[in-house]
C-alpha cells in the first residue's frame, strides 16, 4: 500500500458516490449494482495505475543520476575509507530499521484494511437504500457522510501508510541497490591493504560496472512495463466512464418545456393531469395509463388494488423519483418539476413496509437526513411511546443511542416499521404516503398504534395504499385502482365485504 495511491482511490470514490446521489433516480438505479464491481476492483486498479507510472518515473529518474553520479565514480583520494565506514554503517542501521519497520507495518496493514472493508460497507449501504435516500432527499446529507468516512479512514491509515511505504521503499530503493557498492568498497580496503591484489580490484571492478549498466538496462526496462500499464489503465477507465456517462445522463421530458425557476414547496390539492408512465426498462408496457385525479388538500384516501398495478407508481412520481412519459402533477398551482425537490421532500412523508435503516443509532436513523440533536431527546421518548417501541428500546444497551446493523438486520420486521413510524411524530409534512406501514406489527398492537397516527394526521393529506383493509377505517375515502382511475367505493359497504 501506498500513500499516493490510497490518496488517489479515496478522491476517485467520493468523485464516483457524487455523481451517484446526485443523478436523476433512473440513471443511479441503472448502474447501482455494476458500481460495487468499480468501487471493489476498478477503481482500485485505476488509482494503483495512476500512481504507478509517475511513480517508475521518477524512481528510474533518480536511479540513472544514482548510478551515473557514484556507480561510475567511486569517491576520490582519501574519501574511500569514510565512505566505505559509512555505508557499511548505513547497511547495518538500515537492516535493524527494516525488521522493526516490518513487524510495526504488518499491524498497522491489517488495521487499514479493516477500515477500508468498512468503507465500502457503507458505500454498498447507500447504493443498496438508494431510493430511500432520494425520497428523502438525503443526497447532500450521504455526500456529506461518505466523504468524512473516506477522509477519516486516509487520516486514520496515514501511519500505516507511511510505515508500509518505507517498509517497501527501503529494501528497495536503498538496500538492495547499495550492495554493489558496499562490496566494491569491500574490493577497494582489500586491494588497498595489499598491491598485490591489484587484478582483483580490476576484475571485481569490471564486474561492477558490468552490474550497474545491467541495473541502469532494468530500470529503463520498468519505464517501458509502467507505460504498458496504460493500456490497462485504459480500459478500467472505459468502464468506470461508462458508468459516469449513465449518471450525467439528462432525463428528456417526453413534452419539453421552457425553463422556469424552482419554486419552494407550496402545499394545495395534489392533482394528477393525462399522466402517463412506465418504468424505463419496460418503457412499452404503461403502468399509469391517461391517469387523472385530485386529491384534495386536508382528506385521506385509501387506495386498493392488486399487486403490480400502479399504486406505488403514484407515490414515486409525486416524489419525482421518475420523470413521466405524459401528463403533469401538480401541487396547489404548481407542477412538482417546478418545485424545488429538496423542499418537495421535505414537506412529503414517505413511509413503506420495508423501511430503510442504515449502521446508525436509533436516533440517527429516525431523523435522517438531519442530523440528531440530544436536544430532541424528549420529542423522540413521546413520539417513541406513540408507536409502542419505547420499551423495547429502552432495553437496548444504549437506548437510542444503540448502532444497528446494516439494514436494521438486528430488528423484527414489525420492530423496524414501528421506528419508522416515530418520523411521523417528530417531524411536521403537509402530505403523508403510508404505503403498507405496519403490516408486520401485532394486529393488537397495529390498532392502537394507527389511532395514534391518525389522530394526528387531521386536516393533512394523506394516501393510504394497503392490502390489510382495516386500515382504511381510518380514512375518508376508499378508491379502488385499475391503472387508468380510481374508482370510488361506498367505505361501509367495502369493509364489510373485504
Amino acid at each position: 500500500m501506498n500513500y499516493a495511491y490510497d490518496s488517489v482511490e479515496r478522491e476517485l470514490k467520493k468523485d464516483l458516490f457524487r455523481h451517484l446521489v446526485r443523478a436523476k433516480y433512473t440513471n443511479s438505479s441503472e448502474v447501482s449494482r455494476n458500481l460495487i464491481t468499480q468501487f471493489t476492483d476498478d477503481l482500485d486498479e485505476i488509482a494503483y495505475s495512476i500512481w504507478f507510472i509517475p511513480n517508475r518515473l521518477i524512481y528510474v529518474a533518480f536511479t540513472i543520476f544514482f548510478l551515473l553520479t557514484f556507480d561510475f565514480n567511486f569517491g576520490g583520494k582519501g574519501t574511500i575509507l569514510p565512505l566505505l565506514a559509512i555505508l557499511l554503517g548505513l547497511f547495518v542501521v538500515l537492516l535493524v530499521v527494516e525488521m522493526m519497520l516490518f513487524k510495526r507495518a504488518s499491524k498497522l496493514n491489517l488495521a487499514a484494511k479493516k477500515r477500508q472493508e468498512e468503507d465500502n460497507k457503507i458505500i454498498y449501504e447507500r447504493i443498496n437504500n438508494l431510493e430511500y435516500i432520494k425520497a428523502v432527499s438525503g443526497e447532500s446529507y450521504e455526500e456529506k457522510k461518505v466523504g468524512r468516512q473516506l477522509d477519516s479512514t486516509f487520516r486514520q491509515n496515514k501511519k500505516s501508510l507511511w510505515y508500509s511505504t518505507m517498509f517497501k521503499a527501503i529494501p528497495q530503493y536503498v538496500i538492495i541497490p547499495n550492495i554493489p557498492i558496499i562490496f566494491m568498497a569491500s574490493t577497494l580496503v582489500f586491494y588497498s591493504s595489499n598491491p598485490k591484489m591489484g587484478s582483483v580490484f580490476l576484475t571485481a571492478n569490471f564486474v561492477r560496472y558490468f552490474f550497474s549498466v545491467r541495473n541502469l538496462n532494468n530500470e529503463v526496462n520498468k519505464i517501458i512495463e509502467a507505460m504498458l500499464t496504460l493500456d490497462e489503465l485504459s480500459s478500467s477507465l472505459t468502464i468506470v466512464n461508462e458508468s459516469a456517462k449513465t449518471l450525467n445522463r439528462r432525463v428528456i421530458p417526453a413534452e419539453p418545456s421552457t425553463p422556469v425557476p424552482r419554486l419552494p414547496f407550496q402545499n394545495g390539492d395534489l392533482i394528477f393531469q393525462g399522466v402517463v408512465f412506465a418504468y424505463p426498462k419496460r418503457p412499452q408496457q404503461d403502468i399509469l395509463r391517461n391517469f387523472s385525479f385530485t386529491f384534495q388538500q386536508g382528506n385521506i384516501y385509501g387506495i386498493a388494488g392488486k399487486n403490480g398495478i400502479g399504486k406505488s407508481t403514484i407515490t414515486k412520481t409525486t416524489l419525482k423519483l421518475y420523470e413521466l412519459k405524459k401528463g403533469q402533477i401538480f401541487i396547489g398551482e404548481h407542477n412538482i418539476r417546478e418545485i424545488d425537490t429538496i423542499n418537495l421532500h421535505q414537506h412529503i412523508c414517505y413511509q413503506t413496509n420495508r423501511p430503510t435503516f442504515f449502521r446508525m443509532s436509533i436516533a440517527e436513523n429516525v431523523c435522517y437526513p438531519n442530523q440528531y440533536d440530544q436536544k430532541d431527546y424528549d420529542k423522540l421518548v413521546r413520539a417513541a411511546k406513540k408507536v409502542g417501541i419505547y420499551e423495547f428500546i429502552t432495553k437496548l444497551p444504549q437506548g437510542f443511542n444503540t448502532v444497528l446493523r446494516e439494514g436494521g438486520s438486528d430488528l423484527s420486521e414489525g420492530q423496524k416499521q414501528q421506528i419508522s413510524a416515530i418520523k411521523m411524530f417528530i417531524n411536521d409534512y403537509d402530505i403523508y404516503i403510508l404505503d403498507e406501514i405496519l403490516s408486520n406489527v401485532h394486529p393488537n398492537l397495529k390498532g392502537v398504534i394507527l389511532d395514534n397516527i391518525f389522530a394526528r394526521l387531521k386536516g393533512k393529506t394523506v394516501l393510504v395504499i394497503d392490502h390489510h383493509y382495516e386500515i382504511f377505517q381510518y380514512v375518508n375515502y376508499i378508491y379502488q385502482f385499475t391503472g387508468e382511475k380510481l374508482i370510488r367505493k361506498d367505505k361501509q359497504e367495502f369493509l364489510e365485504n373485504n
